[in-house]
C-alpha cells in the first residue's frame, strides 16, 4: 500500500487522455445471441442488423434502439419478447453497390440480463470482487455503435477517409487514415473513456492498373501488347486476393471480391454466348460497346468462384476503405512514423477533435442506454521535480 504522497516539487496540471463518463445504474441490459443464415460477409453485417432493427422497431424491439457488436451479440435496454428458444426473422437487404439484393434469416434468442448497478457499487467501493467485465463490454459496444455507422471499424479503433487535402501517401498503393481508439475503463474518477488518436494504412482508391504498377514497381506507361510474366502475375495476385473492386464499364458501379487472377489473358478466355464462342474482348465490345485496351493482361476472377466470372483488370478500381492487413514495408513504416509523430499539445488537439467528431452529446444510443460522455479531457495534478540536473551513470568494461 502506498505510504503517502510526496510534498516536494512544483505542482503543475497535466492532461490525461481520459474523458469522464456517467451512466444510469438502474438500467438492466438484455443480451441476445444472433445467428445469420446464409453466412453474411463481415462488411455487410452491420448494414443487415441495422435493417433488421429498423424493420422490427415497433414490434420486436418495442421502439427501442438495440446495439450490435459486429459479430453475434445484440444488446437492448428494453426486454424483448424473445425467450431461450431462437426466434427466426426474415430480413431482405436491398441491392447495394457491394451486393445484390438478398434475403437473410436472423435467429435471435435470449442470452443473459446484466444489472448495471453492480458496476456502480464496485466503482464506489461498496461492492465486492472484481469489476464486472460484461458491464465494460456493454459500455464499449454502446459507445461505438452510432459512430460505426459512419466510420470504418477495426478492433477498438474507428477510421474515416481523409479529405483530399489531408491525404498522406505511404507508398506501395497505401495511404494513412487517422481515427480514434476508445475503451471504457474503471478509475479513481469513476467510469472513464480512454481515447487516443489511431493511425493505420488503408489501400488507396485507384484503378487496378495503377495498383499493379505500384506493386510491381513498374516505370512508364504500358502499351496494348503488354503482358505479365507468371512470376509477376503471382505477386500481383497475392496483393489483390480478397480485396474488393468496383467495375466502371456499367452504369451501376457494382463491387466484387477478388478470388484470384486468371492464368489466361482476356484475349485467350472464351465462353459460349447463345451457341457462339466468344472471347472476353468480343463480349465486352458486343455487350458494352467497350474495346479492351490491354487484351493481353489476365482477368480478375471474382467471387463466388464457382460462377466463373472474369472481369478485365482495366475496368476495375480498388474500393476505398479497405485496411492493409499485410506487414508494412520499411518505406511505408518510415512514412507513417514521420506523419504521426506529434508534440503533446498537437496530439491533445487531435484527440479532442476526434472526440468532437463522435458527436457523443447527440448520440441516441448513448441516451437509450443511460450513458453520457464528457467531452473535456481529464486534468490531473502532478509535481515537477525541482532537481536541475541529472547524473547518468555508465559502466565500461
Amino acid at each position: 500500500m502506498r505510504p503517502g504522497f510526496g510534498n516536494q516539487g512544483r505542482p503543475i496540471d497535466l492532461f490525461a487522455n481520459f474523458y469522464r463518463m456517467k451512466f444510469n445504474p438502474r438500467i438492466t441490459v438484455y443480451h441476445y445471441d444472433i445467428e445469420i443464415e446464409p453466412k453474411c460477409p463481415k462488411f455487410l453485417k452491420r448494414k443487415l442488423i441495422h435493417k433488421f432493427a429498423q424493420d422490427n422497431k415497433a414490434t420486436l424491439f418495442k421502439n427501442g434502439l438495440p446495439v450490435y457488436d459486429g459479430n453475434k451479440n445484440v444488446y437492448s435496454s428494453i426486454k424483448l419478447p424473445v425467450g431461450n428458444d431462437a426466434q427466426s426473422v426474415e430480413v431482405e437487404l436491398p441491392e447495394q453497390v457491394d451486393s445484390k439484393a438478398k434475403k437473410f434469416t436472423i435467429k435471435i434468442k435470449f442470452a443473459a440480463s446484466i444489472d448495471m448497478s453492480c458496476l456502480e457499487q464496485v466503482l464506489k467501493g461498496s461492492g465486492y470482487g472484481d469489476i464486472p467485465q460484461e458491464t465494460l463490454v456493454i459500455a464499449d459496444i454502446v459507445i461505438r455503435h452510432f459512430p460505426s455507422m459512419r466510420y470504418t471499424t477495426a478492433g477498438r479503433s474507428m477510421y474515416q477517409r481523409p479529405e483530399d487535402s489531408k491525404r498522406v501517401n505511404l507508398g506501395e498503393a497505401t495511404e494513412l487514415w487517422t481515427g480514434i481508439y476508445t475503451s471504457a475503463r474503471p478509475s479513481n474518477w469513476g467510469l472513464v473513456l480512454n481515447v487516443d488518436e489511431s493511425h493505420t494504412a488503408f489501400y488507396e482508391e485507384q484503378p487496378v492498373l495503377d495498383f499493379m504498377a505500384k506493386q510491381l514497381k513498374m516505370n512508364g506507361a504500358i502499351n496494348a501488347n503488354f503482358s505479365l510474366r507468371d512470376a509477376d502475375r503471382m505477386i500481383l495476385e497475392k496483393h489483390l486476393k480478397f480485396l474488393r473492386v468496383s467495375v466502371k464499364h456499367q452504369a451501376q458501379k457494382r463491387q466484387y471480391r477478388v478470388e484470384k487472377l486468371t492464368s489466361k489473358t482476356a484475349s485467350q478466355i472464351s465462353f459460349d454466348v447463345e451457341g457462339r464462342k466468344m472471347s472476353i474482348g468480343q463480349y465486352f465490345k458486343q455487350q458494352y460497346n467497350y474495346t479492351l485496351k490491354y487484351p493481353h493482361l489476365p482477368c480478375i476472377w471474382v467471387s463466388p468462384k464457382e460462377k466463373n466470372t472474369f472481369i478485365p483488370m482495366e475496368v476495375c478500381d480498388i474500393v476505398a476503405g479497405q485496411r492493409c492487413m499485410r506487414k508494412l514495408t520499411d518505406n511505408e513504416t518510415r512514412n507513417m512514423i514521420r506523419a504521426t509523430a506529434k508534440k503533446p499539445p498537437i496530439r491533445k488537439q487531435g484527440t479532442d477533435e476526434q472526440v468532437r467528431k463522435m458527436q457523443y452529446p447527440a448520440d441516441p444510443y448513448l441516451k437509450q442506454f443511460g450513458f453520457e460522455v464528457d467531452t473535456t479531457m481529464v486534468q490531473v495534478k502532478v509535481k515537477l521535480s525541482t532537481l536541475q540536473s541529472w547524473v547518468i551513470l555508465t559502466t565500461r568494461p
